[in-house]
């Protein structure tokens, strides 16, 4: 996660931390079996993806490496693998996770033209929001607050402090670049045109929220409620609840966050939500109990439609483990109709989990996705009869970033139209639409950073100031992302 120092050709890339690593074999030849017995998953399919994974594919060395919920000597010792994994990425899946990720690509480009109404909510969700090094008054192309402006809700992460109390790094070199905190202007250039805030909401669960101990935290948090802007994921006041709510037109929305483990492990770490099953270890058994709580709570509280906003899986890894979709279908079971994922820095493939027969819906001859077939690790089953879909996004990627390559300078900005069902009285969401986001290094019109539509750079004429790896890495997000 963090951006430091110049490296030879690598440009600027992350510092490693005493807490930003994790151990994992993406090597792995042996086929994962069944998740612990008694982890509540009520797996229906146990011989199918994810649960059952052929041979992986040949990975480099480097890529094998994961820093998550690593000790930091072993970081240290594994710094030249941690660089490269960042400049070149982990690529590759094994055979099943392609085709399964390519189906789910068809499918949801077949509901992305499902019909709107203008009763529909609609929600618009971003990545990781993190320091941006220079430019933060004027970083923010019109393009991409206007987009995000036409969108009843935004969700984001806010990966930094904003903390008046300490220092703004400027440098990647600086040793506080180890920490992150951020001008206020990454937050408040985002302005909708009467005067609020554009992002409903942030959430604060990721490795770096407790950076600057808990003062930072506490400064963050009231900042965010400065700004009329709902946040979750750290307790800095015990007796708040573990969700917030948003409302429109009557639809009430819980948003709850946690992240998979803390970068300063010295100070309280109480004070996040933490569930170290989201960058799971080989073999241990897969807990998510405070995200289960927190939803459990929604639904007894009447909320319409639930979210949970998860920090987890592994940096610079273009598709999310398969013990990570175990996890996540886990979450799914637990309640979630939408999880969405930050961390790996990339944006990853998303999903959809069809629960208690609700694909019979789509049975219709013009309903199209008959002609799909479904695979069986989308079929879930929660013990209800309540028919429901939900939605994965596995990583949103980099909203705003200093970052230095194509596909961590990329994010994916997600929109969904939430509508109630006037026969059930549930609602359900519909027309995922996806867009690309860009952070520009350096603009030719303002000189400095730049956050942009991609679509709109790329038909300005700017696909000829891409590298051939730039654009490798373009024809390999079309793959990824549904209609970009």
């Amino acid at each position: 996660m963090r951006q430091a120092m110049a490296f030879g050709v690598l440009g600027p890339v992350l510092a490693i931390s005493a807490a930003d690593c994790l151990t994992g074999d993406l090597g792995r030849k042996e086929a994962r079996g069944l998740t612990q017995p008694g982890s509540g998953d009520g797996v229906a399919f146990p011989e199918s993806f994810p649960y059952r994974v052929g041979a992986a594919p040949a990975v480099p060395w480097y890529a094998r490496h994961r820093a998550e919920r690593r000790s930091p000597l072993v970081c240290a010792f594994r710094a030249v693998d941690y660089l490269l994994k960042y400049e070149r990425k982990h690529r590759g899946a094994s055979a099943e996770a392609l085709e399964y990720f390519a189906w789910q690509r068809e499918m949801l480009g077949h509901l992305a033209a499902e019909r709107t109404d203008v009763a529909d909510v609609s929600l618009a969700l971003v990545g990781d929001l993190m320091w941006l090094q220079s430019d933060w008054r004027d970083f923010l192309a019109p393009e991409v607050l206007e987009y995000l402006n036409g969108h009843d809700m935004v969700i984001g992460n806010l990966e930094t402090v904003v903390a008046h109390s300490f220092g703004v790094p400027r440098l990647l070199h600086e040793p506080a670049i180890l920490r992150y905190n951020s001008r206020p202007e990454l937050v408040t250039s985002f302005r909708r045109p009467d005067g609020r805030n554009t992002f409903t909401a942030l959430t604060l669960a990721n490795n770096h929220a407790m950076d600057y101990g808990r003062r930072g935290a506490s400064e963050t948090a009231a900042f965010l409620s400065e700004q009329g802007i709902l946040h979750t994921g750290t307790r800095i006041d015990r007796a708040a609840p573990d969700y917030v709510v948003l409302s429109a037109r009557g639809i009430r929305v819980g948003l709850c966050a946690a992240t998979w483990g803390l970068s300063n492990r010295v100070e309280l770490i109480s004070e996040v939500r933490q569930v170290a099953s989201l960058a799971p270890l080989p073999g241990e058994p897969l807990d998510i109990g405070p995200i289960r709580a927190a939803l459990d709570a929604m639904g007894r509280a009447g909320v319409d439609f639930r979210i949970a906003a998860v920090h987890w899986g592994f940096e610079y890894e273009l598709y999310p483990d398969p013990t990570v979709m175990q996890v996540a279908r886990q979450i799914v079971r637990a309640g979630a109709d939408l999880v969405v994922g930050t961390h790996p820095h990339v944006v990853q493939p998303a999903e959809i989990c069809f629960l208690n027969g609700y694909e019979r819906r789509y049975a219709a001859a013009t309903a199209g996705p008959p002609c799909l077939p479904l695979p069986q690790g989308s079929l879930l089953g929660d013990g209800s009869d309540q028919q429901r879909k939900a939605l994965v996004l596995y990583s949103l990627g980099n909203f705003t970033t200093a970052m230095g390559t194509f596909l961590c300078r990329t994010g994916a900005i997600q929109s969904l139209r939430l509508r109630r069902d006037p026969a059930t009285g549930r609602v359900d969401w519909f027309a995922p639409r996806t867009r690309l986001s860009y952070n520009v290094p350096r603009d030719r019109i303002s000189g400095g950073r730049r956050l942009v539509l991609l679509s709109s750079r790329l038909a300005a004429g700017h696909a000829d100031s891409l590298s051939r790896r730039d654009r490798e890495d373009l024809q390999l997000l079309h793959r990824i992302v549904p209609g970009e």
